[in-house]
């Protein structure tokens, strides 16, 4: 019983604490990187503190192009394409998740990966041309001019 008691004080101590001490959070409704000053002014950390992140200054870091889907020989297709960083940095990139999709009814008909071999990093400025053949068979019975391809992520 005296157990009992200890932790039901010990309880409710701690939930007297954690109320009567707490500060509400606040939800960060401005984007990039800021912070508030003692007078609860916001201040602006973009470019002095915090590198521009692409987002803020409206650049994609990276720009796929040429993106199609084309036939080969013996009934097999081509999804090919480029990239380029468009970014200061160099960029790690190891393969991309692409889409094809209805131009019409925008459903998915298929998912891929396609492995880059890029040594180290795509350096900032560069292009390279990417290529992977599927079996025809995969996709459904559909001209492939009504086909398009989409980046869906990247690593």
């Amino acid at each position: 019983m005296l157990t009992f008691l200890r932790l039901f004080l010990v309880l409710a101590l701690l939930l007297v604490e954690l109320v009567w001490f707490s500060q509400p959070a606040i939800a960060q409704e401005y984007e990039g990187c800021w912070m508030l000053n003692s007078a609860g002014a916001v201040i602006d950390l973009n470019g002095s503190v915090c590198p521009r992140s692409p987002a803020a200054s409206g650049l994609t870091p990276l720009m796929f192009s040429n993106l199609r889907v084309e036939p080969t020989a013996n009934g097999l297709v081509a999804v090919s394409g480029s990239v380029t960083n468009r970014n200061n940095q160099p960029i790690p990139l190891v393969l991309v998740e692409y889409k094809l999709v209805d131009q019409q009814s925008q459903e998915v008909l298929y998912k891929g990966i396609l492995p880059l071999e890029i040594p180290g990093a795509l350096q900032a400025g560069a292009s390279v041309n990417f290529s992977r053949v599927l079996k025809a068979n995969r996709l459904p019975q559909k001209p492939l001019n009504e086909i398009t391809v989409q980046v869906a992520r990247y690593l």
